[in-house]
């Protein structure tokens, strides 16, 4: 009977892991860049639950007005600093700071193919496809492009933002920067459901198991109670 209880519990923690990682996907579904949790209901019946994988598709890009509006086209990650940390994003949503760094949304600093942080004089500036920024005509930095040295090491650490063991430059024949262009999130409204749907099933089955692990214990205390009379 302890088996039906441990199947029970399992199947309620994997619903409510898989309506968490629904709920973030659809909450950051308008963030430029982000990429959709997944959670495999399969896996969960037999490694650990809290094992999320990242789906690595591309969003679509549409054109912008900004300048410093920035979409990878390809393979790659732009290299940003935030807390003292570097990180990977797709998020090409930057500003030019009051000091003239280029800034994301949550105040992350792109950085360089040196690995420091972008300063430029103005917000008009030109980008190449290589990721070469040019203001006011000369050359200041090249942005850097990179991809984790191990895919499967891709780590979220929430929102946008990923964590890799290790990075290498992304190969330009299959990685440029486009201007004045964001990549949306990857995430389709439809599947977000499917998942929803699966997480609430798997819930009602859990709930099934818990009831009747809780009858036949029932069961079994009545009939002790009268073996013992």
């Amino acid at each position: 009977m302890d088996k039906i209880l441990a199947a029970g519990s399992r199947s309620l923690s994997a619903s409510q892991i898989g309506l968490e990682v629904t709920a973030r996907n659809i909450s950051q579904s308008s963030a430029p860049g982000y990429r959709r949790e997944v959670f495999s209901f399969e896996a969960a019946a037999l490694g650990p639950l809290s094992r999320l994988q990242t789906d690595t598709r591309m969003g679509s890009v549409a054109p912008s007005d900004s300048p410093l509006d920035l979409a990878i086209e390809g393979n790659g990650f732009f290299l940003v600093e935030m807390n003292g940390g570097q990180f990977l994003t797709r998020s090409g949503q930057f500003a030019r700071g009051v000091d003239g760094t280029l800034v994301g949304s949550s105040g992350q600093l792109l950085l360089d193919e040196v690995g420091a942080p972008i300063s430029v004089n103005s917000s008009d500036v030109e980008i190449l496809p290589n990721g070469t920024i040019l203001d006011r005509g000369s050359p200041v930095a090249r942005i850097a492009l990179v991809v984790p040295t191990e895919p499967s090491a891709l780590r979220a650490v929430g929102g946008t933002l990923f964590e890799a063991t290790a990075t290498m430059p992304a190969d330009l024949a299959d990685s440029q920067i486009r201007q004045r262009a964001l990549e949306g999130s990857n995430v389709e409204t439809a599947a977000e459901m499917t998942s929803m749907m699966l997480a609430l099933r798997m819930a009602e089955s859990g709930a099934r198991l818990v009831q009747t692990y809780d009858g036949l214990m029932g069961q079994a205390i009545t009939a002790l109670g009268r073996g013992l009379r």
